[in-house]
């Protein structure tokens, strides 16, 4: 009786033996497919954020003509509380998409899930237009936090005769999404500055820096995402 089951005792075995083996050689591929992937992570991501960008434009383009340039996109993240603070951002939805083309001093509000053009005009400060001072600009540091080259290059460019550009940088990460505005001044009067260019470009102003980001001379940081 023993020596019958001695084959089927070897042969479970062996079956229990092969199945780990593929285990260890599932999980090992598993492994090297991610070490893969995520060496190719930045350009991957960079790839899928700019064909998204790129999807984005076309889409919002058959819809309105768009003003030239590159423009500066960020996510309606809390929709309720944007409406309550600037009536440009009524009936916004969460995931509507707000392109800034500074150049052209046009903001549009696009929705991807209603295919629709919620709104277009100027943001303002606390319902009054309000004029930067120009005589005084600015000192306002560009960081890429995601953003390609030819973008920083087109926002520098777009930014000059509202602003003094100090710096174009990198920033400490690179998935950065959309734009992020900070003010490291302490006066007053050029923090009202710093809320009047953020507020012309429709991006709420911070003061702190995100977390691993060195801080700067200069009074505003500007960090460009994707």
């Amino acid at each position: 009786m023993f020596t019958n089951s001695l084959p089927k005792t070897i042969l479970r075995l062996l079956a229990v033996l092969a199945l780990l083996i593929f285990g260890l050689w599932s999980f090992r591929s598993y492994q090297n497919a991610q070490e893969k992937l995520d060496s190719l992570d930045p350009q991957v991501r960079s790839a899928a954020a700019q064909k998204e960008r790129q999807e984005l434009l076309a889409a919002a383009g058959k819809l309105m003509v768009l003003p030239a340039g590159e423009p500066l996109i960020f996510d309606i993240e809390n929709a309720e509380a944007m409406a309550q603070s600037q009536p440009f951002f009524a009936n916004v939805q969460e995931g509507d998409k707000v392109l800034i083309y500074v150049q052209a001093g046009k903001s549009i509000i696009y929705s991807p899930a209603r295919n629709i053009i919620v709104n277009v005009g100027t943001l303002s400060v606390s319902g009054a237009s309000l004029p930067l001072d120009t005589e005084n600009p600015l000192q306002v540091e560009i960081r890429g936090g995601g953003a390609s080259q030819e973008r920083l290059a087109a926002l520098e460019e777009q930014l000059a005769d509202l602003v003094e550009i100090t710096a174009i940088t990198a920033a400490a990460n690179d998935d950065y999404q959309g734009p992020t505005i900070v003010a490291l001044t302490t006066d007053e009067e050029r923090l009202q500055q710093a809320q009047i260019f953020a507020s012309s470009l429709g991006i709420r102003l911070a003061d702190q820096l995100p977390a691993g980001e060195a801080s700067s001379s200069a009074e505003v940081v500007l960090i460009v995402g994707n």
